[in-house]
């Protein structure tokens, strides 16, 4: 018998009252959907997709069903229902509707049936999704004198994945921010995101820097929280005073996010932005503790400024003028050494690559990415490849064709991924490599090894098989045992 997704996650809780980095629950849902980080649909629904509301589809349909069956106390059959719905619907899109329904249709409804069926449903279902109907119910209830449930409602928390729904919840007890803020402190990923974006408010100074310290620090991407954070924090005005290190790192990272106008709107999107960008330049000026890295934000300022003001500009001058100071290079050529700030190094044109190479050479584990700047820089190419043959267990890459996208147990194959992406200007090179990811079950993988090759034929001007007779052959032996179409479609164009 499965577990319960809510004893899943209350079992894996450790002693600080976190899930573990590489939690992860049982891909329960269905065979067929596309495995997401968790939160990650419902944040690409919430940020890039309409909501349906009372759309009057089959997913608003099958959850009304699941209403009147609750409604009806026939909890087996309800949970039977919920249970179909999690294949393959998606809460968030029809929650508005459903909703709705069950307010218009209160004084219909057994309010008791509801609630007990609905609280049932998020501590027993094996789901994620029959997990979010019985919290997308529990919602419209008093919940604040219930402590057992808001035990549990915390404990779903903990995971990205019902963060969301969990903060819906919340907004109805008493002390609900600070609910907020406890939950904002244990996430890292869309939980964190949602809380960041939609409920915790800045009502006192201790919320406040930690939104300035923390706000945009997500593993997702800084940019969606970056507005939110700036307004919050009260940023423009936090710039004209002295700040402490800390608090200058966390001024920082929110103007880095904002310098990014995708996926949400940044500081293009304020009015006085060319005002905050120097306001932060003087900060910087100000400041006696900039560390290499700290120039890496005045850089991207420099070049924001190049493309949206001008090099005339104030901003311009102002970023040129710090990046070109006494002692800045010197800064920067010794965290080199150290391996840090390469990738500023590189863009203003520093020697940077020996030291890259022996940087990552010692510790390629999290400097990985640094063997991108040398491929596409051309140094060392092949001692470059053979540590990422050895690094990244290239050998152990090609166990077969699957349709996998994320889990802790892909981490090399995602790395890899993304290194290999740059051998497309380099026509045969690392052809072992391209061959071990052709038979990833990471369908990412796959579809970057075929981009590469497609790469080395529009260079070479020539059809694979006079190029590489060899991969030719091996695409065409393991073509059959591809699981997708669309990846299968590729190879056949590629073999033709």
């Amino acid at each position: 018998m499965k577990n319960s997704v809510y004893d899943i996650i209350k079992s894996a809780v450790d002693e600080n009252g976190l899930l573990p980095q590489d939690f992860s629950l049982p891909d329960y849902d269905s065979e067929t959907k596309i495995r997401f980080a968790p939160g990650a649909m419902d944040g690409i629904m919430m940020f890039h997709g309409a909501l349906s509301g009372n759309s009057g589809g089959d997913g608003y349909n099958r959850l009304c069903k699941i209403i009147e069956l609750a409604s009806d106390g026939d909890y087996n059959a309800m949970y039977e229902e919920a249970d179909k719905f999690a294949v393959k619907g998606h809460v968030l899109a029809d929650i508005d509707g459903l909703q709705e329904y069950i307010i218009a249709q209160k004084d219909r409804l057994n309010a008791e049936n509801l609630y007990n069926c609905a609280a049932l449903l998020t501590v027993e279902a094996v789901r994620s999704e029959t997990v979010k109907v019985g919290m997308a119910i529990m919602e419209l209830f008093n919940t604040n004198a219930n402590e057992e449930y808001k035990k549990r409602v915390r404990t779903l928390a903990l995971c990205d994945e019902f963060t969301l729904y969990s903060a819906y919840i919340m907004r109805g007890w008493d002390n609900s921010n600070e609910e907020f803020f406890e939950a904002v402190k244990k996430v890292k990923g869309w939980g964190r995101v949602f809380l960041v974006n939609s409920f915790l408010e800045a009502d006192d100074e201790e919320k406040e820097l930690w939104l300035l310290k923390n706000g945009v620090d997500n593993e997702v991407l800084p940019n969606y929280s970056a507005i939110d954070c700036y307004t919050k924090t009260h940023l423009y005005e936090r710039l004209q005073k002295p700040m402490l290190p800390d608090e200058y790192m966390g001024a920082a990272d929110i103007m880095n996010a904002m310098l990014d106008d995708e996926p949400e709107p940044g500081i293009s999107s304020l009015e006085d932005g060319a005002d905050v960008l120097k306001a932060f330049l003087e900060r910087s000026v100000r400041s006696d503790f900039l560390e290499a890295e700290d120039y890496s934000v005045i850089y991207r300022i420099r070049e924001y400024a190049r493309g949206r003001y001008g090099t005339d500009s104030d901003v311009f001058t102002q970023s040129e003028a710090i990046l070109s100071g006494d002692g800045v290079l010197g800064v920067i050529k010794d965290a080199i050494k150290e391996g840090r700030a390469i990738e500023l190094a590189r863009n203003l044109g520093i020697d940077y690559k020996e030291a890259a190479f022996n940087a990552l050479t010692r510790d390629f584990e999290n400097k990985y990415s640094v063997a991108a700047l040398l491929i596409e820089d051309n140094y060392r190419l092949d001692d470059v490849l053979q540590l990422i043959r050895e690094r990244l267990e290239v050998d152990k890459i090609g166990t077969g064709s699957a349709d996998e996208t994320v889990g802790a147990e892909f981490v090399k194959h995602n790395k890899l991924s993304y290194l290999a992406q740059f051998l497309g200007a380099y026509p045969g090179k690392g052809t072992d490599i391209i061959k071990q990811m052709l038979r990833s079950p990471v369908v990412n993988n796959r579809f970057t090894a075929l981009r590469v090759i497609e790469g080395w034929t529009d260079k070479t001007g020539l059809p694979l098989k006079d190029t590489e007779p060899s991969l030719h052959r091996y695409i065409c032996e393991i073509l059959a045992g591809e699981v997708r179409d669309d990846v299968r479609g590729k190879m056949k164009d590629l073999i033709k």
